[in-house]
């Protein structure tokens, strides 16, 4: 549902359209029929609601909590709702009004919408400060390809990460991840034995992410040799077990080193210390290259980026 739908409810609620509009029929449930053949609505306001703020500022009372009718709510009372709405939500990081001014001029410039206009648009007197606090700084524009000739793999961009083996996935790299590349679906990224549990701190925040490839240096086979140390069924217990939590659900391939996992779907476990409970564990099975020769960080082969 469109954001904006939420600030019309609060419209309805404050009885703010005029009358003409109520008794054509103006509803949330009907506001497509108000449309234009554009998509866009035209919206008219009672005169005496247009100083009345959206956001208000409100103190308990004798009947409950009471919303002031003319009082608007303090910037610190703003920051707090936004926050909360965002941890609600599970975002990895604080949100506050003022990412919802950077996000419009996010989509601006990408509808293409020329820097003079966002400057009248944002208020802003100088190009520097768009540049400086509202220009993104995701790459959205397949280089290579452009240079080259070749087809484009913008889409690309967004959904899949190859680093180098011989770079070491930090705790810092994977904040830098998360925050750049929130829709990300693949990644590859070398690996250490010791430090082989910071895929995990993937998962909370990569929704739609299916496939990790964790790489052996090429020039120090130590992670491979450790992982071969471990038996096959201890692999697959300790995948089926971290991959069964919500934030996880959706891995279904993974390479540790040169072996390959696939991760099905959940089977019942019985739990050794209580009979009558039933624990749920994801199903891994090993597998051969073949079986993901279609999969595109596979079929990009990362030592060779």
């Amino acid at each position: 549902m469109c954001p904006i739908v939420y600030f019309l409810a609060l419209a309805f609620v404050d009885n703010a359209f005029h009358p003409e509009l109520i008794q054509a029929g103006l509803s949330v449930r009907r506001l497509h029929s108000f449309a234009r053949p554009s998509g866009t609505i035209d919206f008219s306001f009672r005169e005496e609601i247009l100083d009345t703020p959206v956001f208000r500022s409100s103190s308990g009372g004798l009947y409950g909590k009471q919303t002031s009718r003319s009082r608007a709510s303090s910037a610190d009372t703003l920051g707090r709702w936004f926050a909360r709405l965002g941890q609600r939500a599970g975002l990895p990081h604080p949100i506050t009004p003022y990412c919802l001014r950077r996000e419009v001029a996010t989509s601006l410039t990408d509808a293409g919408v020329s820097q003079l206009q966002l400057l009248q648009i944002l208020g802003h007197r100088k190009i520097d400060t768009y540049l400086r606090h509202y220009q993104s700084t995701e790459v959205r524009v397949d280089v290579q390809a452009t240079f080259f000739g070749t087809t484009s793999k913008a889409n690309m961009i967004k959904e899949i990460v190859l680093l180098p083996p011989q770079w070491r996935l930090t705790s810092d790299n994977i904040a830098l991840i998360v925050r750049n590349c929130p829709n990300l679906e693949q990644l590859v990224f070398g690996a250490d034995f010791d430090k082989i549990s910071n895929s995990r701190l993937l998962m909370p925040f990569l929704p739609k992410i299916f496939a990790l490839r964790l790489l052996d240096n090429p020039d120090n086979n130590g992670f491979r040799d450790k992982i071969r140390e471990v038996d096959d069924g201890r692999h697959k217990e300790m995948i089926g077990s971290s991959t069964s939590a919500r934030e996880g659900s959706k891995i279904r391939l993974m390479e540790l080193a040169d072996l390959l996992f696939e991760i099905g779907k959940f089977e019942p476990m019985e739990d050794p210390d209580n009979p009558w409970k039933m624990n749920y564990r994801r199903s891994v099975r090993k597998r051969d290259r073949e079986a993901v020769e279609d999969v595109d960080i596979w079929k990009l082969d990362s030592y060779k980026v």
